[in-house]
């Protein structure tokens, strides 16, 4: 019989567990939340791309080669992914998760914003925007006209 009350019982099961230390938790959620928050939403799409192409777990797990239980940390969105990883779930699903940036287009904007500054006054009635489409063939003729060593 249990002689415990009700309050003791109460105290006893909303008091933390001594074994839990949560203010590591929280450090710890808070240092990785920037991988964390990538992972949770590869692992949204992951899910939303098996739904929508009536594939398993089990499945998915096969076409890339691993196990069935990685590929359910994986869509638990807090699994530290690779690039391999996420290059297997990209080719076993058969969609894109990633994309890098290509900087090759903003090297050549930046370049030719530099040519722009240093030869401004050769460029007294400079009329283009950045976002417009004469763009590409403006910087195709700036770079023309300026060859690498006379910018640099």
């Amino acid at each position: 019989m249990n002689t415990q009350t009700s309050e003791e019982y109460f105290k006893a099961v909303t008091q933390p567990s001594s074994s839990v230390d949560w203010l590591k938790v929280v450090e710890e959620l808070e240092e990785n939340e920037a991988w964390l928050d990538k992972s949770a939403k590869i692992a949204f799409a992951v899910l939303s791309f098996l739904r929508k192409k009536k594939m398993t777990k089990q499945e998915l797990a096969e076409r890339m080669g691993v196990r069935a239980q990685y590929v359910s940390r994986i869509v638990k969105g807090t699994e530290n992914l690779t690039l391999e990883t996420i290059s297997k779930l990209e080719m076993a699903l058969g969609v894109n998760l990633m994309e890098v940036a290509d900087v090759s287009a903003s090297i050549v904007v930046t370049s030719a914003e530099s040519i722009i500054n240093r030869k401004w006054m050769t460029f007294p009635t400079l009329a283009f925007s950045k976002q417009s489409d004469n763009a590409i063939p403006f910087i195709t003729q700036l770079f023309a006209q300026y060859p690498e060593n006379s910018y640099a």
